[in-house]
Order: structure tokens, then sequence, then C-alpha cells
């Protein structure tokens, strides 16, 4: 998440970013990947480009077990 974070904070297009971000938790053996997200903070819409108050949402999975978590930009 903060590598992505990095990412889209250089500038790099939003997409591009949670794409690369997505990949590599794959390689690194994450199952499935339920959302890997940027949205807004406020009402939880998805973000195309970095604007205040936005967060990464992920949701993955790693064997049997879920992990949930959310990233400030």
């Amino acid at each position: 998440m903060q590598e992505a974070a990095k990412q889209i904070a250089r500038g790099t297009p939003v997409d591009a970013a949670l794409t690369s971000a997505k990949t590599q938790l794959t390689k690194a053996g994450f199952s499935k990947i339920d959302y890997f997200d940027l949205r807004h903070s406020d009402n939880l819409q998805p973000a195309k480009t970095l604007v205040p108050n936005c967060r990464i949402f992920a949701a993955i999975w790693l064997g049997t077990t879920r992990l949930i978590d959310n990233y400030a930009l």
C-alpha cells in the first residue's frame, strides 16, 4: 500500500500504480484480492486522480486469512 501511495504521489497514474501493486501482491503469495482501490475518504467514491482526503483501501487473502487495511495519501 505504501509503495502504491508513493507511486501515485510521484505522478504515476492511479490505475497503473494499483495494477502494479496487485501484481506484486499476487507474486508475494496473496491468493485473492477482493479490492485494492483509491477512494475519497469522505464518500468512498473511487478516485481516478490524487486529490485531498484520498485513501487506499484493500482486502486481500493470505491463505484462509482475509486482511483488511487502508492507507491515507
